[in-house]
């Protein structure tokens, strides 16, 4: 394969005609260079190629599982791209005007560890033998890791290709925020340019709806700094793509906004032809005009490997010591290898005793070994740093602002004076009106958007109905992106996922709204949220069977337990106006993603005329953020009994529950009850908290367990008292583990239904009435 790479044959596009005619016509001064270095050094390049198909296969054949025929189809492309086309320099991974690249067919991760080590980033060889190990830097399916060239988590086909688009309009945000900063005259500086993003996919992701739902976005908003390469290898794990798919990929794209180029290298396309269709996805295009691009590529699964070349049973097995060492005895780095190791017989048994050995001991031939040392140095990549940080500092000298804006943005906070005054205005939040949570959410977020610049994002079209917005601020349109709201329409799972490609810059806070029931659409999102721990705010509105009319498709009943599994990932479902504020406050301190769930329905008035509510407006500090710490442990008492050495029960609910419970707690005081009101407000924190209880005994003497759970005074201190547990959802399989004499817990059974919600309310007895003669009937009887 690689002498026929080496060869002038022409391939055909789609639409007939010649690689060279189709491809190298019109190309810049600059890409006329480009190619000109890739002449100079074509040997070197195909000796790369080669590279890095061995160490893939060989990565695969030791871990005995993997995907090695994405690697084997790609090698071309991602040489060249690493080599030529990115700005990037592995010993400055992180450094801001880079150019990113995404691996979206993440189960290729060999293609993207083999070409980070190959071209200098400080991933150790060895890891490469340790592919798919326990511990090791290269898991089966990349996870993030800046420092090594990850950018993004991907596995789930779709969602890197979505976190690009994400990365592309958090690129143009920033550099609209500095070209706005910087004084006149000096935009033509390259650090104000937005970084470009660069993103590989393959069938599997094309197949996946998310993906055309970021690329319509994408093509709408104009993203002139994404460019997408698709891997056409006609090959999935059940067969040719034919059986499911028979799309016409480049009209959809064109038809999406998307300016498209296609190449054909199964017929032996030449590196320069390959190479020139790269470049034109940099180029500039026609004047005004500003589009993704999308480079077609049609490929072989398996090239190069006689054995498994052009067969889709590839895609994900091992290739076979017999195949791998064909391949290398075939190809001119086993030449190379052989004349810098004497010991290495040049014979197909030669290079077959040579393959065993390696995959014996894990010692894989090092960059250095294959005389490859200048791809590692990439001194192109260096002077692309050095030149952009001369530009820089350049730029920052005439406008000193610009490190402000840096540094703040890399904090995700405003200054020191004004974070304490927005602390200040969530310990002391208070709503005007007893409202709904959801009406609660817009205000404080709101209160947060006039402090922190940073604070973006949007909803899926519901606005209106999530609350959800920034306030007076202008949409992002298609160019235009210094712009805080994102109107992402009805594409809740591409927001999921966009949504996570702006967090992952680090320079904003992105917040993404719909209905609790949509979060089915976005779990692969909010998942990959947690496990790479992104600063990304998932707000979830109209939260249980109180939507009514609506009826049981938009009434979530398993949806806040579901997202309670996820482990990372915060979930508060906010009772009151304080807890509300709280919530942000929670968010803007913690390292990972949050839940916030809130309701359609208004909260009880009851709740905001309650004592406790007293620290929110008290002059004093402590008793502020004892409330707020109390917040923190997820639960806490929101109103005590009125007997402190007598307890008969004790109420835990979350949100508009947490209302409920309260009138339910008078009606049994009025009877003679003892009782105290728990609001847990984050399940998971107080499961947290607790954790280190093994037993029973264990949580009785714990501080947390006993201020939640025990009599207070008297003869019967630190006994625990029996739990009533009310909230609008499902809690199937929790009865399983719970002690039924001291809890009961409300559970829903079935969807819901299509009726008004304070009919629905007594159909499900979640009303007062129907509540307290529960509790009498299982703890008073």
């Amino acid at each position: 394969m690689e002498e026929a790479l080496l060869n002038n044959n022409n391939s055909s596009s789609s639409g007939g005609g010649s690689s060279k005619s189709r491809i190298l016509s019109g190309q810049t001064d600059e890409s006329l260079k480009t190619l000109q270095l890739l002449a100079g050094e074509l040997e070197t390049t195909v000796l790369a190629i080669a590279y890095v198909k061995f160490l893939a296969l060989m990565g695969v054949e030791r871990a005995k599982s993997g995907h090695p025929g994405l690697p084997l189809g790609c090698a071309s492309v991602g040489v060249l791209l690493y080599r030529y086309v990115l700005r990037f320099w592995g010993e400055q991974a992180r450094w801001a005007g880079r150019d990113k690249f995404v691996l979206s067919a993440g189960h290729g991760s060999m293609l993207l560890y083999t070409l980070n080590y190959l071209f200098g980033y400080p991933l150790p060889l060895a890891e490469l033998s340790k592919f798919r190990s326990l511990g090791s830097k290269t898991p089966g399916h990349p996870e993030k890791d800046l420092t090594l060239g990850i950018e993004t988590t991907t596995g789930p086909l779709g969602q890197g290709f979505s976190n690009a688009v994400g990365m592309a309009i958090e690129n143009k945000m920033f550099a609209a925020k500095l070209r706005a900063t910087a004084a006149g005259g000096e935009l033509d500086n390259e650090v104000l340019s937005p970084g470009r993003v660069f993103v590989l996919l393959g069938d599997g992701c094309m197949m996946e709806g998310i993906t055309y739902e970021a690329a319509s976005l994408a093509g709408h908003l104009k993203l002139g700094n994404l460019m997408a390469i698709y891997d056409d290898n006609d090959a999935s794990i059940d067969g040719r793509i034919s059986l499911a798919l028979s799309d016409d990929t480049e009209a959809k794209f064109r038809s999406l906004g998307w300016e498209v180029v296609v190449v054909d290298v199964r017929a032996g396309l030449r590196l320069a032809d390959l190479l020139a269709a790269l470049l034109r996805l940099t180029e500039p295009l026609r004047a005004g005009e500003a589009k993704p691009r999308l480079l077609v590529m049609k490929t072989r699964i398996g090239a190069g490997v006689k054995a498994w070349e052009d067969d889709y049973n590839i895609h994900g097995r091992p290739a076979g010591v017999a195949a791998i060492a064909e391949f290398l005895y075939s190809s001119p780095l086993f030449e190379v290898m052989a004349s810098k190791d004497k010991q290495i017989v040049t014979s197909l048994a030669g290079a077959t005793a040579y393959v065993e050995m390696v995959l014996k001991t894990g010692m894989f031939p090092s960059r250095e070994g294959v005389l490859l040392q200048d791809f590692y140095a990439n001194e192109r990549g260096r002077a692309a740093y050095e030149s952009w940080t001369d530009a820089w500092n350049v730029l920052s000298a005439k406008n000193p602002v610009l490190n402000d804006v840096v540094i703040k943005s890399y904090r995700q906070q405003v200054t020191d004076g004004k974070w304490n005054y927005l602390c200040d205005r969530l310990l002391c939040y208070r709503a005007q009106k007893p409202v709904s949570s959801r009406e609660l959410c817009g205000d404080v977020l709101n209160v947060l958007a006039g402090e922190l610049p940073n604070l973006v994002g949007g909803s899926a079209d519901l606005v209106a109905s999530t609350k959800a917005t920034i306030k007076d601020a202008p949409y992002m349109k298609g160019g235009v992106f210094d712009r805080r709201n994102i109107a992402f329409g009805v594409r809740e799972h591409a927001m999921g996922g966009i949504g996570n490609g702006i967090a992952l810059g680090g320079r904003y806070l992105p917040f993404t709204a719909t209905f609790l029931v949509f979060s089915d659409y976005m779990r692969a999102p909010i998942r990959l949220a947690a496990l790479m721990r992104l600063r990304h705010l998932f707000i979830f509105s109209h939260d249980s069977f109180y939507v009514g009319e609506d009826g049981p498709t938009h009434q979530p009943i398993e949806h806040i337990n579901a997202l309670r599994l996820i482990p990372d990932l915060l979930v508060v479902r906010p009772a009151t106006d304080l807890e509300m504020a709280h919530a942000f406050l929670l968010f803007l301190e913690s390292s990972g993603p949050m839940v916030l769930i809130t309701s359609r329905q208004k909260l009880a008035d009851e709740l905001f005329s309650l004592p406790a509510r007293l620290a929110s407006v008290s002059d004093d500090n402590n008793k502020r953020l004892a409330a707020y710490a109390s917040f923190k442990r997820g639960a806490y008492v929101l109103e005590a009994e009125s007997d402190f050495e007598r307890l008969d029960v004790i109420l835990v609910g979350t949100g508009s529950e947490v209302g409920t419970l309260l009138k339910v707690k008078r009606i049994l005081e009025v009877r003679g009850r003892s009782v105290r009101l728990v609001s847990m407000p984050a399940v998971t924190l107080l499961e947290g908290v607790l954790e280190k209880c093994r037993t029973y005994e264990e949580c009785d003497r714990d501080e947390v367990f006993r201020a939640l759970f025990t009599v207070y005074k008297g003869v019967n201190a630190g006994k625990r008292a029996p739990c009533y547990f009310l909230e609008a959802a499902s809690m199937r399989g929790m009865k399983l583990f719970t002690d039924l004499n001291y809890w009961r817990t409300a559970t829903l059974g079935i969807f819901g239904s299509s009726a008004p919600a304070q009919r629905l309310e007594a159909h499900l007895k979640f009303d007062v009435e129907s509540v307290c003669a529960d509790i009498e009937a299982h703890f008073f009887k």
